[in-house]
């Protein structure tokens, strides 16, 4: 069977965005706090991970590697969650930033 060249690329590609994605965290954990940042309370970020059907094997890696990475620089305190309740007005205040990585269709009880 041949195996169109859209396929194969389209599989690399997901491969090596997550080794990119990994190398990028893991390369960052090593930053820490340089003058004036480390003198600034934490920002908090929201790490949402939610996934609808297939769960990607590198979300526990991910998730240790940027709680850690927010733990050595002391610039970020990371919240990790798949909870959707974290997505209201009041809560979402709290938060510098949110990163998702997810899949699937996000719960339509996310309404801002």
């Amino acid at each position: 069977m041949l195996v169109s060249p859209n396929t194969w690329w389209s599989g690399c590609g997901r491969i090596a965005r997550r080794r990119e994605f990994i190398a990028l965290l893991g390369s960052a954990a090593a930053i820490r706090p340089l003058g004036a940042r480390g003198e600034r309370p934490p920002a908090h970020i929201l790490y949402f991970t939610y996934s609808a059907g297939y769960k990607h094997d590198v979300i526990p890696l991910s998730k240790a590697v940027l709680t850690q990475l927010g733990r050595n620089s002391g610039v970020f305190e990371v919240t990790v969650t798949e909870d959707v309740a974290e997505f209201s007005n009041e809560n979402l205040e709290r938060y510098a930033a949110v990163i998702f990585y997810t899949t699937g269709e996000l719960k339509s009880a996310i309404v801002l």
